[in-house]
């Protein structure tokens, strides 16, 4: 793909930009890469992906995960708020980190702190990418067995305050509390062998088969570490 000048980028996106202000996030990436006298192909190679995932996100097909988000801005010289909203407004929420969630399965693993601060400023905060309202808190992991995608000590982000509806929970990443006290990360599966309990998966580990759940919520935001 031959480079392409900002105006022309736009033009190919069927979009018009008046003092930088671009109206899509394809667009603005596009706008972004034409600046920056990049092809598809260079801009790939800059953040470690494919130029067919810099294609689809160009033609507004799928979007950059937030990660991704964060590399494309480094190479692309923009700041995530602006690829993502057209504005540097921020778009980010501080959220409390309340505590600690376990990745072992282990039956005697810690039952770390947790909710003490349901009142309070939590540990320290966290910038959230998105904006979420006071309903959501986060939680720092401890243990590997979720890696290579949750790693020890990356931090997730759940609501809280939620109505912890089990069967919407079901083949999601989640935030577990067990009914002997233990928080989990885990996928959570209906059990193959008893009724009315739940099978707790990891990514490199067995499962734990059977549980009793007293509460669950889906993971909303995930911040690497």
């Amino acid at each position: 793909m031959p480079n392409l000048t900002p105006e022309s980028a736009l033009h190919e996106a069927g979009e018009s930009y008046t003092d930088e202000k671009v109206p899509s996030l394809a667009g603005r990436l596009r706008y972004l890469r034409a600046r920056a006298g990049l092809t598809q192909e260079q801009l790939a190679e800059l953040v470690e992906t494919s130029q067919a995932n810099i294609n689809r996100w160009e033609n507004g097909k799928t979007t950059p995960r937030q990660i991704m988000l964060g590399k494309l801005a480094a190479a692309l010289g923009a700041s995530i708020n602006w690829i993502v909203s057209g504005s540097d407004a921020p778009t980010s929420t501080k959220i409390p980190v309340i505590g600690y969630v376990a990745a072992e399965e282990d039956e005697h693993c810690a039952v770390y702190p947790f909710d003490d601060f349901a009142k309070g400023d939590g540990l320290y905060e966290v910038d959230a990418p998105v904006i979420l309202d006071d309903g959501y808190v986060a939680l720092e992991i401890r243990g590997h067995s979720q890696e290579p995608v949750y790693r020890d000590r990356d931090i997730i982000i759940y609501r809280r305050d939620g109505d912890f509806i089990l069967e919407q929970c079901l083949g999601r990443m989640c935030i577990v509390k067990l009914q002997d006290g233990r928080l989990l990360i885990k996928e959570v599966k209906r059990s193959q062998s008893a009724p009315m309990k739940y099978d707790l998966h990891s990514f490199n580990r067995d499962p734990i088969p059977a549980q009793s759940i007293q509460w669950a919520a889906p993971i909303r935001v995930h911040l690497p570490r």
